[in-house]
């Protein structure tokens, strides 16, 4: 995948070197999933006082590792090229 520049690739082969970014990811998909457990859970008990704002925030949380995750792809990406 290019990057905005279309100068350098985001390197997704590499397991091992994206290890930081793979456990952000990890991180960012169960922090929706809690946020996700959080909104329905309230739900079911009839005491649903909070649980938008519980997804809203577990999901910004979510979006912002991915975000950090990417990030860390992308300088990945440029320091294999820079090599």
């Amino acid at each position: 995948m290019k990057s905005d520049l279309k100068q350098y690739e985001m390197d997704y082969s590499d397991k091992k070197e994206n290890r930081v970014a793979s456990l952000l990811i990890f991180a960012a998909w169960t922090a929706f999933g809690i946020g996700l457990l959080l909104f329905v859970l309230p739900w079911w008990k009839d005491a649903a006082t909070g649980s938008f704002v519980s997804l809203c925030a577990f999901a910004a949380a979510g979006a912002f590792l991915r975000g950090m995750a990417e990030i860390i792809r992308l300088l990945h990406g440029i320091h294999l090229k820079m090599k």
